[in-house]
């Protein structure tokens, strides 16, 4: 009986050890990784930061605009920016680039979202050297959505 208390401890306290200790991804950096609102999406962006790729592409399986960036990926923006990154903003290729101020009235909001406050934390050391690109489309009735966030390796 005693035995199987000692057993039965040891195990729980394998356990317990084990839920403490952070989980490696591996990640291809060449493929795209897919934003969904989850942890395992932070772990996926940490596992592709790893291997320090010339870019990271996180594409948005949602219709997603501009002023609505999600807290989780905008804390991934507002994190490399802070390490000295710089955010940009463009359209798809191809599409034809609108004159005056439609595209700059984008820019105040996304901006406006990248400072509010960040509901995850990444570590900004894994994003210095990093620019991030965030890429529009327009859908079928003409809206701006984020097609794509790219994370531009400019330094070492």
């Amino acid at each position: 009986m005693k035995l199987n208390i000692r057993v039965a401890a040891i195990l729980f306290l394998f356990a317990s050890l084990s839920g403490c200790v952070s989980t490696v991804v591996e990640v291809d950096p060449s493929k795209p990784i897919q934003f969904v609102d989850l942890p395992m999406f932070d772990e996926q962006v940490q596992g592709a930061l790893r291997a320090r790729p010339e870019q990271i592409k996180i594409e948005l399986l949602d219709k997603v605009k501009p002023s609505q960036i999600p807290d989780r990926l905008r804390s991934w923006i507002t994190t490399a920016q802070k390490a000295g990154g710089s955010v940009n903003v463009a359209l798809a290729e191809g599409e034809i680039q609108p004159r005056g101020i439609p595209l700059l009235s984008l820019i105040p909001s996304i901006f406006g979202s990248l400072l509010s406050t960040d509901a995850v934390r990444p570590p900004a050391a894994d994003l210095r050297g990093y620019d991030v690109k965030i890429q529009l489309k327009s859908d079928n009735s003409g809206d701006r959505l984020i097609e794509r966030v790219v994370f531009q390796r400019v330094g070492p």
